[in-house]
């Protein structure tokens, strides 16, 4: 029997569950990380993560950037590392949502996401 193909859909997570996703974890080495995070907080296994719904994700994202003073306390430095690595490296491209959602026409979310990263 082959295994069914599983997506992990970061935009289906409430911003709260997508904070969680990435900065409510112990910390790995290097070599762990990239298994790690494509493993959910219950223990669940994915294969990719495509998000159903970019402009969610660009709308957690700069909740995040714009309330990153209050929620960063919460969390350790390395979590915080391990966190900003993950959705802001080469294992999920998150980066790469806030320019595709500029598009022809400039979304304003996408902008302010932009501008709250820059300044982060």
């Amino acid at each position: 029997m082959i295994d069914e193909f599983k997506n992990l859909d970061l935009s289906s997570k409430t911003f709260g569950q997508f904070v969680q996703f990435f900065f409510a974890r112990r910390v790995v080495s290097d070599k762990e990380h990239f298994d790690y995070f494509f493993t959910d907080l219950d223990g669940q296994r994915y294969d990719d993560a495509v998000p159903s719904s970019p402009e969610i994700l660009v709308g957690h994202m700069t909740k995040l950037f714009s309330e990153f003073g209050d929620i960063a306390p919460q969390y350790s430095l390395p979590q915080i590392d391990q966190a900003i690595w993950s959705f802001l490296g080469a294992y999920f491209r998150l980066y790469e949502l806030l320019f595709d959602c500029l598009g022809p026409i400039v979304k304003p979310s996408a902008m302010h996401s932009l501008h709250v990263l820059r300044l982060f």
